[in-house]
């Protein structure tokens, strides 16, 4: 299966919404490529002139490949609470990618230099959990920061979390990625 029917599914999962009817065959989808079938973790990035317009996504996977993708494109399009609902407008100038995660594996640290050491840059995602909190930041988040620590630190300040504590878990996974162009070129 390519990664271009994944891309091409998030785009008709958006176009199931601004069209208000059913588009995509799930059964037969399925039949046709039978690993759509399988329980993945996926995000849906929707970019604007590279910015990112909508994002949602898994980070475990709870549903099939197809449902997953399906929910995220939507959500990533009308629900993000960072980004407004897209139009049909910006829907035409946006390209979609479609991002499916490894599993994730627990980070094993003594202290925040032996955690830091354990992440490559462009290569993982990281994740965080304190039992009150959550965040990630996938892969892509590398072109805004220049190493390692500034990596970590970003996803400590979105959660508004100063230092790290034995109590934290940190995972890191990476990605397999496709995005496609526009429809229409601004």
């Amino acid at each position: 299966m390519s990664e271009s029917i994944l891309v091409s599914l998030a785009r008709q999962s958006i176009e199931e919404v601004l069209e208000a009817k059913r588009i995509i065959d799930v059964k037969a989808m399925i039949q046709k490529h039978s690993t759509l079938g399988n329980s993945y973790a996926t995000f849906v990035n929707l970019y604007i002139d590279n910015e990112i317009q909508g994002s949602y996504g898994s980070l475990h996977p709870h549903k099939t490949l197809i449902e997953d993708i399906i929910y995220n494109a939507k959500f990533a399009a009308f629900e993000d609470p960072n980004t407004h609902p897209l139009s049909t407008s910006q829907y035409l100038h946006a390209s979609v990618e479609v991002s499916i995660l490894s599993e994730l594996k627990e980070i094993v640290y003594s202290d925040y230099n032996h955690l830091v050491s354990q992440i490559e840059i462009g290569v993982h995602g990281l994740s965080i959990s304190d039992g009150q909190r959550a965040g990630t930041l996938m892969p892509y988040h590398w072109k805004k920061c220049p190493d390692k620590v500034s990596f970590v630190n970003k996803l400590l300040s979105l959660l508004e979390i100063e230092g790290i504590d034995s109590t934290m878990k940190f995972y890191k996974y990476t990605v397999q990625s496709a995005r496609d162009t526009p429809i229409l070129s601004p």
